[in-house]
């Protein structure tokens, strides 16, 4: 249907097509936006009755840094599996972050890990600290991981 046809069935609440009259509920309109444009990647759009919904849903770097965040407790957790700990085993954990590959991603990690500390904390109820902290404590596992 052409734009003035829908914008009639609208105004008028029905429609005669191809001999047919159609009225009330036999026709749903679904408001869209032109997916060819260059900014449709951008959005995601969805349409109830006659409102357009547009969601910018391009990643700010708070979302990145925060999944960065959940793949380190992620990874605790898997370690502690690994290592046969019980979730309610107390523990340390400590982690060291190799600067001599890459110096800039090793500083956006650390970076990472130190503004969501109390997220990670909270997230595996233990306590996270930097391996090049003075605690001496037993070693149950260890993993390297890029």
């Amino acid at each position: 249907l052409t734009d003035s046809q829908l914008k009639e069935y609208v105004k008028n609440g029905e429609i005669d097509i191809a001999g047919h009259k159609l009225s009330g509920t036999d026709l749903k309109l679904i408001y869209t936006f032109d997916q060819n444009s260059s900014i449709s990647s951008q959005y995601e759009a969805h349409s109830d009755n006659d409102v357009l919904i547009l969601l910018d849903v391009t990643p700010d770097q708070s979302m990145l840094d925060e999944g960065v965040a959940r793949e380190v407790v992620n990874r605790i957790q898997r370690l502690r599996k690994k290592a046969g700990l019980q979730p309610t085993e107390n523990i340390t954990v400590t982690y060291e972050i190799d600067a001599a590959k890459d110096k800039r991603k090793a500083a956006y990690l650390q970076s990472v890990v130190q503004n969501y500390r109390d997220y990670i904390t909270d997230a595996t109820k233990q306590p996270i600290s930097s391996s090049d902290s003075s605690l001496n404590l037993p070693l149950i596992i260890n993993e390297e991981m890029e």
